[in-house]
């Protein structure tokens, strides 16, 4: 395999092998042309191969790994098997999803301009008891109402604001400072204010 090559390749070097005989190794696999969906599905292959040996070893309970592979499938761009993992993953695992997790979906529902799933997905992380789940029967286990954080508010009123939807835009803002006491940053609120001032 080209592991066994490589480690040959450094046992018979006193120092570090040279790079023209390494990147005729490294090239294996490699096609001539790299796009962006071969990067991405190497990444979610690589990702997938990570969190199963994670898990075979008892070490993916944690928040931290389901989050770094959640925000590899949000950036894969795979709406429903990320909105799955998000919804089903963290609870076998007993784990309570956090404002990063919230934040990973409602920036990938709304950079494939999915602002009404965004919204539903809102609802639901505000308010999880009003949708029927698998785990609900579970006594141990029942997800906790979270508000999204100023993040996830600013990239949905961006996103209106750039559809100029402005009665949206502005809504989420008023939200967004009464639930956190300010307001996004400039680059959210930009765009609103020269569409109030046309």
């Amino acid at each position: 395999s080209r592991i066994r090559k490589l480690h040959q390749l450094y046992a018979m070097s006193f120092s570090y092998p040279s790079m023209l005989r390494l990147l005729p190794l490294l090239r294996e696999v490699t096609p001539e042309f790299v796009d962006r969906n071969y990067l991405v599905t190497s990444g979610r292959r690589q990702a997938k191969h990570c969190l199963r040996t994670l898990e075979e070893h008892g070490l993916a309970k944690d928040v931290f790994v389901m989050n770094h592979y959640l925000r590899v499938l949000a950036s894969a761009g795979g709406i429903d098997e990320t909105l799955s993992f998000h919804a089903t993953k963290f609870q076998e695992k007993g784990l309570q999803p956090n404002n990063f997790s919230d934040r990973a979906i409602i920036k990938m529902l709304v950079k494939n301009n999915r602002l009404s799933r965004a919204l539903k997905f809102k609802h639901w992380v505000e308010s999880p008891q009003d949708f029927v789940t698998q785990y609900d029967e579970d006594p141990n286990f029942s997800l906790k109402p979270r508000k999204l954080d100023v993040l996830s508010y600013a990239s949905m009123i961006e996103h209106c604001a750039h559809k100029e939807e402005l009665g949206s835009a502005l809504l989420l803002l008023k939200e967004c400072v009464n639930i956190h006491g300010y307001a996004p940053g400039e680059n959210a609120l930009r765009k609103i204010r020269s569409l109030c001032r046309k």
